[in-house]
């Protein structure tokens, strides 16, 4: 008798618990906004991140010496550059977004790694939420990672995930992190290579994200430093 009523206690229990568990999972993750930028806003994007990175080519560029006129024994006078003067990036969500949908060497490479869609998300003071639409295992799934971007000396920018999910299912943040930088790098590279930016600090401002840094040379990865003005003899009496 006592056996009857543990098993019917736990045939009440059990349909119970397992309501309360799939009402504690948190809800699904919504798909990414997929953007089919025109022609227009994706050459405009181009020219804006592209412009971006020339303009920092040229100020991590090595020190040169400038021809200032000539002097009274025939020989040319030069003027030494100045170290270069720290740099402010401005890059929207929109620029970013329909950066990623439209430029072709990022949509191989995701695809590669099987993301089908990507969506970029800033908020203040520095967060980042990547919406994603990817396929694990033959299986579609939507990925949602929040978390920060932080300088970083060897990456140019860190990412750090406080939240990731899959479907209705959380994941461990810290494996979401390496994975997420380890993308991040590649993509980088592969379409850019290094960003030839000492970052120094990284903020949002609205729907802004804003990289301030001082330009590196690419051969040493170091701020370029001022030219040392020619060693001056003695006068001879």
């Amino acid at each position: 008798m006592k056996s009857k009523l543990a098993l019917l206690a736990l045939l009440l229990v059990l349909p119970a618990a397992s309501a309360l568990l799939f009402l504690r999972r948190p809800p699904p993750v919504p798909p990414p906004v997929v953007l089919h930028p025109t022609a227009r806003q994706a050459a405009q994007a181009q020219r804006h991140i592209e412009g971006l990175q020339r303009e920092l080519q040229q100020d991590a560029a090595p020190p040169e010496e400038a021809p200032q006129g000539r002097s009274k024994k025939g020989g040319s006078k030069k003027a030494w550059l100045a170290p270069p003067r720290p740099r402010t990036l401005r890059l929207s969500e929109e620029d970013l977004n329909v950066y990623l949908a439209s430029n072709r060497t990022a949509r191989k490479m995701l695809a590669a790694r099987g993301v089908r869609a990507v969506q970029l998300v800033l908020s203040e003071p520095a967060n980042l939420s990547i919406h994603a639409a990817v396929t694990v295992n033959g299986r579609a799934q939507n990925v949602q990672l929040d978390g920060a971007l932080a300088p970083d000396s060897k990456l140019g920018l860190r990412y750090t995930a406080t939240h990731a999910q899959v479907g209705r299912f959380s994941l461990p943040p810290a494996a979401v992190t390496a994975q997420a930088n380890a993308l991040a790098t590649r993509l980088a590279r592969q379409m850019h290579g290094r960003l030839p930016l000492a970052v120094q600090s990284i903020q949002v401002q609205g729907k802004t994200l804003v990289i301030m840094g001082i330009p590196v040379s690419r051969a040493k990865g170091t701020p370029r430093a001022p030219a040392s003005p020619p060693p001056v003899s003695p006068a001879r009496r």
